[in-house]
């Protein structure tokens, strides 16, 4: 299933439901119930590993990943720290 591939994000999924005539408050129910944050954050690392953080970007959005998962990822990839430098 493409759940269980962790190759899609939430909002991917939840895209899929409409678009097989889901309900839209019965798809997000089930996606919230079924890919937590934890998850999407899980397999949105795995797709980004190895990645520069504009391709991690790119990756992880085309998937369908949600903006939070993606900036989750996205705070981890060294060299991304947006704390200011010290002169």
């Amino acid at each position: 299933s493409r759940l269980s591939a962790g190759k899609d994000g939430g909002t991917s999924l939840y895209r899929g439901l409409l678009a097989r005539g889901v309900a839209r408050p019965l798809a997000e129910e089930v996606v919230s119930d079924m890919y937590s944050h934890d998850d999407e954050v899980r397999h949105a690392r795995r797709l980004a590993a190895g990645l520069s953080r504009s391709a991690a970007i790119r990756r992880l959005a085309g998937r369908g990943f949600r903006s939070r998962a993606i900036a989750a990822v996205i705070r981890e990839i060294p060299g991304t720290n947006r704390e200011p430098q010290a002169d």
